[in-house]
This record gives structure tokens, C-alpha cells and sequence, in this order.
């Protein structure tokens, strides 16, 4: 029998295969489930092929919703890399609960998939077979899953979840409970479920499990198998879709047995304990599959360790999903990639392309355009492998690191064909450099030959700094910016940590740097700087090696890390502060090359005036369309500001941004601000009372009087909360909102038309609290939504809340819950209900967090009676 013929096959038992009647009747209760005309179509075909007792229809359906999941996984399997241990457990009896940890909701898909036995499809034709939906398996084998029902109440998708998905309505202990009963009966039909004791996504220590799962077992007499995994957070951020490659292990462990407490009374102390020893055992499968991973992942990176190292960067530069797919560049990744295989005549090659990268950079970057000053390069020539934490002004840096930081012998050229003590034919200063250049056509094999890897900024580009550890321990120079980006001055809370890390695990030193010039230079355009003579001040500063020797075997922490990149970005800082202009020359570092000695005596005789350029005002011919094209490319930047904008501008923010600042150059601001406030009010409010039955609870909580600043506090599960919150009061609400949010085009204008402002991003950035204290003592009403489920992150920010209240006296924090959010599509009831105003009165540390956990006790009770109020 193949897959399909098993899959329609009828065994005279409707109710062993089929539980579309108690799912669609669980849907049928879920408020705002969707209700576009093919999911009612799908659900009133699934629901007359149950009643007419013809299963056909409905296995149809839940064949195609199954090959659509498994087709989503296949997908999603070109970035992640599935490894099972201990699945043999799962086939040893049947029906079985799957207790697992929770991480993200794609997982949902992958441990759905992971416990069943999968089997291709035998597809009759060529087309198929090409195109299959292969890994469907019977579907009496495929578990049902308890997930959040807020999923179900996407268009479409819900309706393909309930195929083997049942929604569970966590916020309302009724309802709970009575899934917990409604698992009983999928167990007696032989079908598997999976649980999460937990009851919610964690990824942090573990928080306290229900015992329903343990009940479940012991009424059902059935076992249940812990599961372990780990890795899926990293690839998707806790979201539906990986946003890049890695591995996900998933460790299932032996069935666990309850015979002893079958047809017995439990004790809650005995339910506490077993499902803390499940717990348990379940924190050991993940710790287990986060080991394995490491150790994979160790032992893949010392293999690669074994590869010439052209071959490695190459392989870096494969992965890029935008990567130049001209012949030219295809063409030269596949020469470096396979002659850096061939012994002897592959170093040679090599050394025969780099030091035709350096000689053309040579006369670009030459003495006639830039006056360079090098100090300290003696403490870099002492390694043969290093690695230099540098500041980033411009794209220019990577032309005088490839210059002027490898050893003296490549610098005079005759290193390429004579290896010495510290340098080999093929030794060069390697650098990261954002991948959008290596994107770039032509450029991407340029950069490639000049030592530079592409790397992802802002997505933790784990394989990048694995490149960069193998680089060292090959014995290499690396450069690295720990900015990440370009800047003309340095902040020392800016730096990344991932330097300080990959210093401490190859046990090597890290030798700061400063360059200082190359900014202002970029400031006149490329064309200009191109164009000889200039004598742009250009200076490097390389520090003595920092030794991290006491961390080498201490647990690094995030705050050491913290802690140890600041001290770094203070010493960079340092170096780029110091004149070298009002240095010994004899302390600085001769870096002068054969061709910079030719090119100088060339501008000698021909008596090349003197001429500044860059302090010109002179325009050179097709200078702003060059300049424009280098910018669009992100090769330079003109007249660009210190920092990147906060905001990225649509333009539609531009265009609002022009028409405000029409109104500042007539001293119309203030008008033009109202103006824009009232029609974003006014919009919200007429989307939010019309779409949806939106109810308001204790309003007259809300002091009437305009003598003191009001805090709206509660703990938000949604950006929803954030529109409903704005539409409580007729008055203007500040409200604080994450930064990511704060930044989105369009959106930011709206919600700075709206009152609102961005959160803290680090420690030291006090601009929004200042902003908020101000606004406090300002007599506004400001709102704080806490956006995290940790109970006691939840409590040490009502009480950082408390004291800035204290600071904008006289103040009240108003407690409050919005209930509906969860469930984004209409029609949906949302109820918010407002608790009583709480006055802050100046008080002690332990006296701010007493009051803060009565005020998160007074929100989870705001909480409840919102559920009430909305299904009661």
C-alpha cells in the first residue's frame, strides 16, 4: 500500500482518524476567528464530510492542509539544518503525550513533523515527483498540537492549522481546563498530542509549568515523552520564519510512566512534583541539544580550519543571497576557490592577485592626495596573526589597511615572492566589510582578493566572526570595526562585543587602532579626493596589544563583555584623539613603498602645485552625479551626519518633515502640530470604535482636575494596546514605544503626530526619561506599557516607573488592561479596564518595589475581569 492509498484508506473507525468535529467546534467559539469565504467554505465542507459519515472530503482537505505545512517546512528547511536524537522513543508506544519546551511558534511545524514517522510519496508522475509534498505521513501519526488560538485567527492559515492543531484560549482557566479535558478524548481516539507544560514561549529560565499535562497521563494511563531542543530562536528571533542558516537539534527522551499513580488520588504536592521532575528532565534534553549543537558546530568549524583560507572567505561569499552573478564575478570566485587548492602554485597565484589589488590601490591612494602619519606599527609587526580593533570613517580605510598594515617586507613587495619569519607569500591584512559591498558588482571580487569578508550587521553574524577566528588561528591579520559602521567620532558605548569574545577564545591579543582623516577627506567627494595633489591629513595610531590572559577561563558574561568593549572603545578612543602631527617623527613608522617613493619624486619634478584642493569651493565636471552614484552604492557618503538618522524617512515622512519645517521658518509650528494631531487622533479613534466593539471600564478613575501628571502603567501584548490606549481619553497620551516600532517609515510619523516618544535603547541613553519627566511635570498625561511577560522584569520596571514618578511629582500611576489585542482581526470585543489612581508620594528603594509588586498584583486582577467581562 503507498502513502496516499494508506493515507484515504477507510478503517471503518470515522472517529480514530478524524477530529475535524471537535476542533471546528472549539474554532466556532473563538472570537474573531476569520471569516473570509474560504475558510467558511473549508470549515462548512470539513463539517457536512463528518456529518454525511463520507470522511473522504475531509481527508482530502487535511491531505492538502498537511502537504501545505510540510511544503512551508521544506521551505523553510534550506536554512535549517534538522537533527534528531532519540526519536526511536516516540514509535515504542502509542497514543503518547509529547511534553516539549517552547521557544518560537515555528516550532509548532517542526515538532508536529519530528514526532511522526515520515515516508515520501510514491507521485505516479514526473512533475510531481519533482514537486512533491514529500515527508506526509499517515495522518493518524501526525499529533495534534496545543497552540495559542490567536493563530488560528489569521486568514487561511488558521484553517490549515486545524488540521492538526487544536486552539487553546490560555488567558481564561475555564477554557483551559476544559482543553485539557477535551485532550482526554483525542487520547482515546489514538491520537497523539503535544503540550507545552509551560504554557507559553520561554527563553529564559524556566517559568512555572502547569500540571494538566500530568493529569492528562495518569487518567489516560498513557506515558509521556520529554522533549529537548534548541536553535530555533537563534534562526528566527522568536518569530513564524528563519531569517538565517543553522541547525536545530531536538532531543526526545524515553517514555515516562505513571503506573503507580493510576486510579489513585494526587495530592497537589505529588502533582508539583512529578511535573517538576518532567521539567527537569526536559531542561536536560535542551541543555543536551544546545551541547550538541556547540559541539557540531566546533567540530564543522575545525574542519573548515583544514581548508586553505581563500577557500573558506569564498564560501562566505556563496551564501550571500544577493551575490553577483555576473561570469566575471561567478568566474573569479570559482579561480580563488579552486587554485587556492593547488599546493605551491596556488600561494603563488594568490600573492600574484594581491599584490596587483595593492599596486592599483597604490597609485589611487597615493602620497600626492593623502599626507599619511603611522604610529606604533611596530606593536602590529611583532605578530604574524592579530587582531586590530579599529574606529571606521569611511570606505576609504580599507585602502590604507591593505596598504600600509601588512608587514614591511609585502609593503616593499619582494614578501610576495621571499616568505619570511612573520609573513608568507600570501599574508594580508583581512577586514570585515558590510556585505552590501560585496553585493556590488566587480567591487565584490576586488574586495575579495583585498581581504575583505562580508558580513550581516544587526543580525548577529555568527559565521562571519567564525571566519575571522579561523583567520587568526591560521595566523592572520584581521581587521575589525566594532562600530560596525562608519563614523567620524567614536562613542564608546557603541562597540560590539563579538571582538572582545573572539579574543578570549583564541587566547590572542587584540591591538587597538585609530585612523583619523579619512572622514573628512570622503566629506569632498571621491572625485576629488582621486584628483592630485591634496595632502589630506590622514593618520594612524596603533596601540600597544591589550592581553585578556585572566578571562581565558572565566565564564564571560554579557555585563564582562560589556565591560571589557567599553575599556576597549575608551583605548581607540584615545589613540584617535592624539595628534600626530605633534609627534617625534622619529617615533613614526616608516610605511613609505617603493611606488609611494616614485610617485612623490614624480610630483617633485613636474612641480605639482602646492595648491590645497580640499579647502576649495571648485566644482569638477560630473562631480555630483559621481558623487551621487558612489552614495547610492554606500561607498561614500556626502555631507553626512555624524550619526545615522534615527529614523529611516519614507517620503511621505519627508514631505510631512518639508511642510513642518515651513511652519518653524513662519512660526507656525505649534498650529501645524496640532493640526497633524488632530487628524491622527481622530483617525484612530474612528478605525478603532468602527471596527471594532470597543468598551471602556472605570473611566471616572481618571482624575478630572490638570494639577498633576498621570501615568497610564500596564503590561501590553500587543502594538495594539498602544492605538487603543491613545483612544481612552479625549486629552493627548505620551506614550513610550519601543524603538524598532519608533523607527518604521510612515508609522514614526504618525506617532510622533500622536505624542509619542521612543524608550531607553542602553543604559546610558537618559534622553527619554528626561523627556518623560519632563512631560510629568508638565501636567501631561504620559503612558507606559510594559512589553515582556517575565514577572520580575515585569516588577523592576513598574518600579524604575515609581521613581521617575517620584522625580515628575506630583504624580499618579493609573493601573489598566486592554483585553482583546491578543486577536488583531475584526470582528473582536476589546474591553479596557482602569484601575484606581495610585498617588506617588517620595520613598526608599524597598519601599518602591513593595508598591510596584501591588501594583503588578493589581494589573493581573485588572486582568482577569477583563477575560470576565468579555466571555462571562
Amino acid at each position: 500500500m503507498t502513502a496516499i492509498e494508506e493515507f484515504f484508506a477507510d478503517d471503518g473507525d470515522i472517529n480514530y482518524k478524524h477530529n475535524s468535529n471537535i476542533i471546528l467546534d472549539e474554532l466556532e467559539q473563538i472570537e474573531g476567528i476569520s471569516n473570509n469565504i474560504v475558510d467558511k467554505a473549508i470549515r462548512w465542507i470539513k463539517r457536512k464530510a463528518y456529518e454525511s459519515k463520507i470522511p473522504v472530503f475531509d481527508t482530502a482537505i487535511d491531505f492538502i492542509s498537511l502537504s501545505i505545512l510540510e511544503t512551508i517546512l521544506k521551505i523553510f528547511d534550506r536554512k535549517v539544518e534538522t537533527i534528531y536524537e532519540g526519536r526511536e522513543n516516540i514509535f515504542k508506544t502509542k497514543p503518547v503525550i509529547f511534553a516539549a519546551n517552547h521557544e518560537t511558534e515555528a516550532e509548532h511545524l517542526y515538532l508536529a513533523r519530528a514526532c511522526c514517522e515520515l515516508r515520501d510519496l510514491n507521485y505516479p508522475f514526473v512533475f510531481l515527483k519533482r514537486y512533491n509534498f514529500k515527508g506526509i505521513v499517515n495522518k493518524k501519526n501526525v499529533p495534534i498540537f496545543y497552540a495559542k488560538y490567536q493563530l488560528f485567527n489569521y486568514p487561511l492559515l488558521g484553517t490549515i492549522f486545524s488540521s492538526t492543531a487544536f486552539p487553546v484560549e490560555r488567558e481564561i482557566s475555564s477554557k483551559a481546563r476544559r482543553s485539557m479535558e477535551i485532550g482526554s478524548t483525542f487520547l482515546k481516539r489514538g491520537s497523539n498530542i503535544l503540550i507545552y507544560p509551560e504554557g507559553t514561549r520561554n527563553i529564559e529560565k524556566q517559568q512555572k509549568a502547569k500540571s494538566g499535562v500530568i493529569r492528562l497521563a495518569i487518567e489516560n494511563k498513557v506515558p509521556i515523552v520529554p522533549i529537548g531542543h534548541s536553535g530555533l530562536y537563534e534562526l528566527t528571533g522568536g518569530s513564524f520564519i528563519p531569517s538565517k542558516k543553522g541547525i536545530w537539534y531536538c532531543s526526545m527522551g524515553e517514555p515516562i510512566y505513571y503506573e503507580d499513580y493510576y486510579d489513585k488520588e494526587l495530592s497537589y504536592e505529588d502533582l508539583r512534583r512529578l511535573i517538576g521532575d518532567l521539567m527537569a528532565r526536559i531542561e536536560q534534553l535542551k541543555e543536551n541539544s544546545r551541547r550538541k549543537i556547540h559541539e557540531i558546530k566546533e567540530k564543522r568549524f575545525n574542519e573548515s580550519l583544514k581548508k586553505p583560507i581563500n577557500e573558506i572567505v569564498v564560501n562566505k561569499f556563496e551564501t550571500l543571497e544577493k551575490k553577483p552573478k555576473n561570469p566575471f564575478d561567478m568566474l573569479y570566485r570559482k579561480y580563488v576557490k579552486y587554485t587556492s587548492r593547488i599546493p605551491v602554485i596556488g600561494d603563488y597565484l594568490d600573492a600574484f592577485s594581491h599584490f596587483f589589488i595593492r599596486l592599483s590601490a597604490n597609485f589611487l591612494v597615493n602620497p600626492l592626495t593623502f599626507d599619511f602619519k603611522v604610529k606604533g606599527k611596530e606593536n602590529l609587526d611583532q605578530f604574524k596573526g592579530a587582531i586590530i580593533a579599529s574606529n571606521h570613517e569611511s570606505f576609504f580605510d580599507i585602502f590604507f589597511y591593505g596598504l600600509k598594515l601588512v608587514p614591511k617586507p609585502m609593503i616593499d613587495y619582494w614578501g610576495y615572492l621571499i616568505p619570511g619569519k612573520l609573513h608568507d607569500i600570501t599574508t594580508k591584512t583581512w577586514f570585515m566589510m558590510k556585505k552590501e559591498l560585496a553585493e556590488l558588482s566587480i567591487i565584490s571580487s576586488w574586495t575579495l582578493s583585498a581581504g575583505g569578508f562580508p558580513v550581516a550587521r544587526g543580525a548577529h553574524d555568527t559565521h562571519a566572526l567564525e571566519i575571522a577566528k579561523a583567520l587568526v588561528l591560521k595566523g592572520r591579520r584581521v581587521v575589525i570595526f566594532p562600530q560596525q559602521t562608519t563614523f567620524k567620532d567614536i562613542d564608546i558605548n557603541e562597540g560590539k562585543t563579538g571582538v572582545i569574545r573572539m579574543a578570549i577564545e583564541t587566547r590572542m591579543p587584540i591591538i587597538p587602532m585609530a585612523i583619523n582623516g579619512s572622514y573628512d577627506a570622503m566629506q569632498k567627494g571621491i572625485l576629488k579626493v582621486m584628483i592630485p595633489p591634496k595632502g589630506f591629513q590622514l593618520q594612524l595610531n596603533i596601540g600597544e596589544p591589550i592581553y585578556y590572559d585572566e578571562y581565558y577561563d572565566a565564564i564571560l558574561t554579557r555585563d564582562l563583555l560589556k565591560g571589557l568593549t567599553k575599556d576597549l572603545m575608551r583605548k581607540i578612543k584615545e589613540l584617535h584623539e592624539e595628534d600626530l602631527n605633534q609627534t617625534d617623527p622619529e617615533l613614526l613608522s616608516d610605511v613609505e613603498s617603493p611606488i609611494d617613493k616614485i610617485i612623490k619624486l614624480f610630483g617633485q619634478l613636474i612641480r605639482l602645485p602646492a595648491r590645497q584642493l580640499q579647502d576649495s569651493d571648485y566644482k569638477l565636471p560630473f562631480e555630483n552625479v559621481i558623487n551621487n552614484l558612489t552614495n547610492k552604492l554606500g561607498i561614500t557618503s556626502i555631507n553626512k551626519i555624524e550619526k545615522k538618522e534615527f529614523v529611516k524617512l519614507s517620503p511621505i515622512d519627508k514631505f510631512l518633515n518639508r511642510i513642518r519645517s515651513i511652519g518653524e521658518k513662519y512660526d507656525i509650528t505649534q498650529t501645524f502640530d496640532k493640526f497633524f494631531y488632530k487628524i491622527a487622533k481622530n483617525t484612530c479613534e474612528l478605525l478603532v470604535n468602527n471596527i471594532y466593539d470597543f468598551r471602556i471600564y472605570g473611566k471616572e478613575n481618571i482624575p478630572s482636575d490638570k494639577q498633576t501628571g498621570i501615568i497610564f502603567l500596564g503590561v501590553s501584548t500587543s502594538n495594539l494596546d498602544f492605538v487603543i490606549g491613545n483612544c481612552i481619553v479625549p486629552e493627548q497620551v505620551h506614550f513610550m514605544i519601543d524603538a524598532k516600532t519608533y523607527k518604521t517609515p510612515i508609522v514614526s510619523t504618525i506617532l510622533k503626530s500622536l505624542g509619542f516618544f521612543r524608550k531607553t535603547e542602553s543604559q546610558e541613553d537618559f534622553e527619554p526619561l528626561l523627556e518623560l519627566k519632563q512631560k510629568l511635570k508638565n501636567k501631561k498625561m504620559v503612558g507606559a506599557f510594559i512589553q515582556t511577560k517575565n514577572p520580575e522584569k515585569i516588577v523592576r520596571t513598574i518600579a524604575g516607573i515609581v521613581k521617575l514618578a517620584i522625580e515628575g511629582k506630583p504624580t499618579v500611576i493609573i493601573p489598566m488592561h486592554i483585553g482583546g489585542t491578543e486577536t488583531p482581526f475584526p470582528p473582536v470585543q476589546i474591553n479596557v479596564e482602569i484601575g484606581r489612581p495610585i498617588p506617588i508620594k517620595r520613598m526608599k528603594r524597598d519601599a518602591r518595589y513593595k508598591l510596584a509588586e501591588e501594583i503588578y498584583s493589581q494589573l493581573k486582577e485588572l486582568k482577569a475581569k477583563t477575560y470576565t467581562d468579555r466571555y462571562l
